[in-house]
C-alpha cells in the first residue's frame, strides 16, 4: 500500500523540475516536499494527486495508476488541499468543511443529503483545526491563516473514516501552514503526525527546514535544475544540501528534546 512515482519526469516550458526519478512514498509517514521557489514542488504534488500528468512516467495509488481512477473514487482515498485557500463562492466555513464530505453522501445518502453522522464529522474535523467557532463566517471574510485551517479541516472530513479493505488514504497538502502563525504551524503539524500514526499518509509541501526536521519522517528535496534527493529526514536534510540546493550556510543544532534544527548565518 504505497503511492508509488516511477520514472517520474516533470518540467516547466523548456526548464527541467524532475530528471526520472522514483520516489515511494510510504503511508503512516509525513514526507515533506522541499525545494527553492519555482523548482517544481507544487507540481509533484499535484501529479501525485492525479491532478496533473506529468511529462513522463506515472503515479501509481496502490497498485492502480492513478490518473485512470475514476475521481469519484479517488477523492475517497486521497484529498488535495492547493496553495491558494480562496473560494469564488460565499460559502460559510461550515459549508467548506461539509464539501469534504460530498464524495461519501452517494453510497449511505442517495439522496445526497448527509445524515447525523455527517454533522459529526464535519464538527470534529473543524474542532481538530480550532475553525468550529467559525462556522457560520463566510470563508472570504477570514484571516488567510483561519481559511487555511478550514480548508484543513475540510481535508481531514474527507478522510475521516478508515477506507473499506484496508486501501490507504492520502493527505496531499500544498504548503498548509504558510499562512499560520507559529502556534498554529506546530498545532497543524502534530495533527498530521497524529494522522500518519493512524496509518494515513501525508505527503506536504515546506518551505520551513525546521518544520521539516521536526516534523517530517523522510523527505523529497527538488534542487531545480532536474535533480532529486530523497530519503529519511535526518539522513538527507543536513547542512551540506542546505548549502548546495538553497545557497545559504548553517548549522545544525540540537533542541532541548533533541531534534536537530538549522541556525542559518
Amino acid at each position: 500500500m504505497t503511492l508509488l512515482a516511477e520514472n517520474l519526469a516533470l518540467s516547466a516550458g523548456n526548464r527541467c523540475l524532475l530528471a526520472p526519478a522514483t520516489l515511494r512514498l510510504a503511508p503512516g509517514a509525513v514526507t515533506a516536499i522541499l525545494g527553492p521557489n519555482g523548482a517544481g514542488k507544487s507540481t509533484l504534488l499535484n501529479v501525485l494527486a492525479g491532478a496533473r500528468r506529468p511529462e513522463g512516467g506515472g503515479v501509481r495509488l496502490d497498485g492502480a495508476p492513478v490518473c485512470e481512477v475514476p475521481p469519484a473514487a479517488l477523492a475517497l482515498q486521497r484529498a488535495l488541499m492547493p496553495q491558494d485557500s480562496g473560494i469564488a463562492f460565499d460559502f460559510t466555513a461550515h459549508e467548506v468543511v461539509a464539501l469534504g464530505r460530498f464524495p461519501h453522501r452517494a453510497a449511505p445518502c442517495p439522496d445526497g443529503h448527509p445524515d447525523g453522522g455527517e454533522d459529526a464529522i464535519v464538527a470534529a474535523a473543524m474542532a481538530a483545526t480550532d475553525v468550529l467557532g467559525l462556522a457560520p463566517r463566510v470563508l472570504n471574510t477570514l484571516s488567510g491563516g483561519e481559511r487555511a485551517r478550514v480548508q484543513l479541516a475540510r481535508a481531514l472530513a474527507q478522510l475521516w473514516q478508515p477506507r473499506p479493505g484496508g486501501a490507504s488514504r492520502w493527505l496531499l497538502l500544498d504548503e498548509p501552514t504558510a499562512a499560520l502563525d507559529l502556534a498554529h504551524q506546530h498545532a497543524a503539524l502534530r495533527l498530521l503526525r497524529a494522522w500518519a500514526a493512524r496509518g494515513v499518509g501525508v505527503a506536504l509541501v515546506l518551505h520551513d527546514l525546521n518544520l521539516a526536521r521536526r516534523y517530517a519522517d523522510a523527505v523529497v528535496v527538488l534542487d531545480g535544475a532536474g535533480g532529486v534527493q530523497a530519503g529519511p529526514t535526518a539522513g538527507v536534510l543536513v547542512p551540506a544540501l542546505v548549502a548546495q540546493v538553497w545557497g545559504m550556510p548553517c548549522e545544525a543544532v540540537v533542541a532541548g528534546d533533541g531534534v536537530a534544527q538549522f541556525l542559518f548565518a
